[in-house]
């Protein structure tokens, strides 16, 4: 049987076609015994990686992280520079860590693409410059919307105590 037609854009539609239906069912366990073994397994191992790292993560901050970090076998990559608007995974875990104070980096945990269990060291923040044409359309941009709030209060409050008469115009045209 066919679907109805599916518009996606102005001038592109679908209509899905259903060759085979199978009725939900459980599977039998051996079936998928292994599966859910495998998951069991990598449901444990990343509970166990993020419990480690949390320790870590503690004896990072205690300033004695550097002979946890060689006894567990681990070391920090290379330094990375990454922008607020960049599409890598451990962006916004690293824009979430407190500012490094002087010579001292600031730590956290994170997860990369794979979900692997990371840890991280924020070095160093660059503040970032904005033109002035986009600070004054930012500007603008805001000024606009705080007068289409106040607009929208002060319509809002108007309706609610305003009286309306209905005239004998109104009546007739009924």
């Amino acid at each position: 049987s066919n679907s109805d037609i599916i518009t996606v854009d102005g001038d592109r539609a679908f209509v899905l076609r259903i060759s085979e239906h199978k009725p939900e069912a459980v599977k039998p366990l051996a079936d998928v015994k292994a599966q859910v073994s495998d998951i069991v397994k990598h449901t444990k191992a990343e509970q166990q990686a993020k419990l480690d790292a949390d320790k870590l993560l503690t004896t990072l901050k205690e300033g004695k992280g550097d002979e946890a970090m060689k006894a567990a076998g681990l070391s920090f990559g290379a330094p990375q520079t990454l922008s607020r608007t960049g599409q890598e995974a451990l962006s916004q875990s690293v824009f979430a860590l407190p500012l490094p104070q002087a010579g001292k980096p600031s730590y956290g945990v994170g997860s990369d693409l794979q979900g692997n269990v990371v840890l991280l060291a924020l070095d160093e923040v660059k503040a970032g410059t904005m033109p002035e044409e986009q600070k004054k359309a930012m500007i603008q941009g805001i000024t606009q919307n705080n007068a289409q709030i106040a607009f929208e209060a002060l319509m809002s409050n108007l309706r609610k105590a305003a009286k309306i008469k209905l005239g004998d115009i109104i009546d007739q045209q009924q």
